[in-house]
C-alpha cells in the first residue's frame, strides 16, 4: 500500500508557469521501451498504441494531453513508475498524434470517448486483465472523465485518475487567449496549423488553406476546422456537449480529480464542489499544469497520488 503525501512544490518553481514549463524541458525521456501496435478501426482509420508489458493481470490505460503523444514526459514517467510496480501499461495516440497522419479527414477532440472505449475494450479482449485503471492528463483527463460519465463501462474498470483537467472548455478557451497563457496557445496553434496543412495534401477539396493562414487563435482554428469535421454546428455546441462539468454527476466509477489552484490554464469552474460519492477531488495550492514536481525525485506527486488511489481498488 502506497503512502499518501501532501504536495509541496520545490522552492525554485515559485509560480504556476515555472511549475508547468520546467518539467517539460528537464525531464529525460526515452527511458522506457515501448512495443507499438496498430489498432485498425471499422471506419477505415487506425489508432497507434504503445505497450509496456510485465505479464501482469492489471492494466493502466493512459491518455495523453492535447497535441501530445506517448513520449510526453508525464506519460513516460507514469509508464516507468507503474511498470516497475507490476502493472501493464497501454498508452494510445489520438488520431493524427503518432507522427503518422490518420487516414480520414477528421482528427480528434476532447469528446472522443468512443476511441478511448475501443482502446479499453481492445485491452480487455485479450483476456489477460482482471483489473483496468484509467489515467488521463489535461485533454486526456477530460476525455477519460467524459468516458466514465457517458458509457456503461466494464466491471473490470476499477478506478480512474485525472490531472490538470479543463472542466469548462469555454472558460479555458478564453484563458488561453489572454496574458502569458497566449504562449501556450501559440505553441498549440503552430502544431495544429502544420497538421491541417498536411491533411490538406490528403484532402485538398475539404481544406481551405487560405482560411488557415487567416486563423490567428485556437478558437478561430477550431471554429474553421474542428467544428465542421466532427459534426458540430457551432463552437458553443462543442463547448456545451463536451465540457466535463456536465459528466461529473454521471460517474459511477471511483475517480480521482486533481487540479492545482495555480494552474495557468484553468479558471474557477475547474474547481467545483463535488458531492458525488464516486468522485474524489483534490485542489492543491500548487502544481501548475501537469507539473507537481518533487525536488531531487525522479517521479512526481501525480504518480504517488495515483498509486495511493489505485491501491484502494
Amino acid at each position: 500500500m502506497s503512502e499518501q503525501v501532501t504536495y509541496r512544490r520545490p522552492w525554485y518553481l515559485f509560480n504556476g508557469h515555472l511549475e508547468s514549463i520546467v518539467p517539460y524541458w528537464t525531464y529525460k525521456i526515452y527511458e522506457v521501451e515501448y512495443e507499438r501496435e496498430r489498432l485498425e478501426l471499422d471506419d477505415g482509420d487506425f489508432l497507434d498504441l504503445d505497450w509496456v508489458r510485465t505479464s501482469s493481470d492489471q492494466l493502466i490505460v493512459i491518455s495523453h494531453a492535447f497535441e501530445g503523444n506517448t513520449r510526453d514526459y508525464f506519460v513516460e514517467r507514469a509508464a516507468k513508475y507503474f511498470s516497475v510496480r507490476g502493472y501493464d501499461i497501454l498508452m494510445w495516440h489520438y488520431r493524427s498524434c503518432s507522427r503518422e497522419l490518420n487516414r480520414l479527414p477528421r482528427f480528434y477532440h476532447i469528446g472522443d470517448t468512443e476511441d478511448l472505449h475501443l482502446v479499453v475494450n481492445h485491452g480487455l479482449d485479450s483476456g489477460a486483465y482482471k483489473s483496468v485503471f484509467l489515467l488521463g492528463y489535461s485533454l486526456g483527463g477530460a476525455t477519460t472523465l467524459n468516458y466514465l460519465g457517458s458509457k456503461l463501462v466494464s466491471s473490470e474498470i476499477k478506478a480512474g485518475a485525472v490531472f490538470s483537467v479543463p472542466l469548462d472548455l469555454e472558460e479555458t478557451s478564453a484563458i488561453l487567449e489572454a496574458g502569458f497563457s497566449k504562449v501556450y496557445a501559440n505553441s498549440f496553434l503552430k502544431k495544429w496549423k502544420r497538421k491541417i496543412a498536411r491533411k490538406a495534401e490528403q484532402y485538398p477539396d475539404l481544406f481551405d488553406l487560405t482560411m488557415l493562414k487567416k486563423c490567428t487563435t485556437l478558437d478561430q482554428l477550431h471554429g474553421q476546422y474542428t467544428i465542421a469535421l466532427h459534426g458540430f454546428d457551432s463552437m458553443q455546441e462543442y463547448f456545451d456537449q463536451n465540457s466535463s462539468l456536465s459528466f461529473l454527476k454521471r460517474i459511477n466509477t471511483p475517480l480521482l480529480l486533481v487540479n492545482a489552484k495555480n494552474d495557468p490554464l484553468l479558471g474557477p469552474a475547474s474547481f467545483p464542489n463535488i458531492t458525488s460519492s464516486w468522485v474524489q477531488t483534490k485542489y492543491p495550492d500548487y502544481g501548475g499544469h501537469l507539473g507537481f514536481s518533487i525536488h531531487k525525485y525522479p517521479h512526481s506527486w501525480m504518480e504517488l497520488e495515483t498509486e495511493h488511489f489505485f491501491d484502494q481498488y
